[in-house]
């Protein structure tokens, strides 16, 4: 199978352009922790479970992605189960430095 080539902007790239915003104004605009690639993506990771599952989005009529999925596409929305390991697994990586 080749290579999928790169989403455009009237493909979608707009979102991809809009998630970056967000990561860059909700995230590495307030994170003041160790510089590390490892306590970053620790970090990131943490914040990237809230965005997904708790976080209201207008596009997703003020409800989650998660919260969105479960209303609008229930099949498709991920176990329960599934998200509360993501936030085991998680619990305690919010790096010290990161205070929105």
């Amino acid at each position: 199978m080749p290579d999928a080539a790169p989403l455009t902007a009237a493909e979608g790239g707009r979102q991809v352009e809009r998630a970056h915003r967000s990561h860059v104004q909700e995230f590495y605009d307030y994170y003041a922790g160790e510089l590390s690639v490892a306590a970053v993506n620790q970090a990131l990771r943490a914040w990237e479970l809230t965005y997904n599952t708790v976080r209201p989005h207008r596009a997703l009529k003020l409800k989650s992605p998660l919260g969105y999925l479960r209303a609008e596409h229930p099949e498709r929305a991920p176990p329960v189960s599934n998200v509360l390991n993501s936030y085991t697994f998680l619990k305690g990586l919010q790096a010290p430095g990161y205070t929105p």
